[in-house]
């Protein structure tokens, strides 16, 4: 009985491999799963700030419309837009969230052995986010320190980048869009913001915040 029995579970671990292949390559271009196409979700990707909205909510200086608005894109799923980059052929892909945005292209540059170029006035932010990042006391969690500290020694930021905008490429979010590395010319989900660059030195700047 045992040669039988590990010939079926051998079959069985084909036949669920081949047909999770087939469900995330092939049955969408067939339609048989649902193709995104041109969704808002896709044109209009998740802007950062979750985690200044929180932490203004905490300390009573978000107003109730920001605080919906934050929550509206924070239950939004990214789903859709994550099929779409797997259709588009990305070579690589994360979610942002905890450790801000650049904490999570640290990871992805550190681990592919590449550095990046980020345009801070190209991430897009929750609608309200940068005021209250300009107003006199910035709702900037601990956790926000934390990650601007861990990816400070590795950047070089440009001097015309204000502290505002520095601010919220660190941000601790909770449910943040996507970070993907996809090349210019493929249809990846949202908008330009960097550039991948060839290895530097060992010791050279990993990643490099433009205005």
């Amino acid at each position: 009985m045992t040669l039988p029995i590990l010939g079926l579970c051998a079959a069985s671990f084909a036949i669920s491999w081949l047909g999770t292949w087939a469900m995330r390559r092939i049955a969408p271009q067939i339609g048989f799963v649902d193709r995104p196409g041109r969704r808002k979700i896709h044109h209009n990707p998740k802007p950062l700030g979750g985690g200044v909205v929180a932490t203004a909510a905490k300390r009573g200086l978000a107003p109730v419309e920001l605080i919906e608005r934050a929550t509206h894109l924070m239950a939004t799923l990214n789903r859709e837009a994550s099929l779409t980059a797997l259709r588009a052929g990305v070579s690589a892909m994360t979610d942002v969230t905890g450790y801000g945005l650049l904490g999570h292209l640290r990871e992805m540059a550190e681990a592919s052995g590449v550095s990046a170029e980020v345009s801070a006035g190209a991430v897009p932010a929750i609608e309200g986010v940068i005021d209250l990042l300009e107003g006199p006391e910035p709702p900037v969690a601990g956790g926000t320190r934390a990650n601007r500290e861990w990816v400070e020694g590795l950047v070089s930021w440009a001097p015309e980048v204000p502290e505002a905008r520095r601010w919220l490429l660190c941000d601790a979010m909770t449910s943040g869009g996507l970070l993907v590395a996809a090349p210019a010319s493929s249809e990846a989900p949202g908008v330009r913001i960097g550039t991948v660059l060839e290895s530097s030195e060992e010791g050279a700047t990993l990643l490099r915040v433009l205005p």
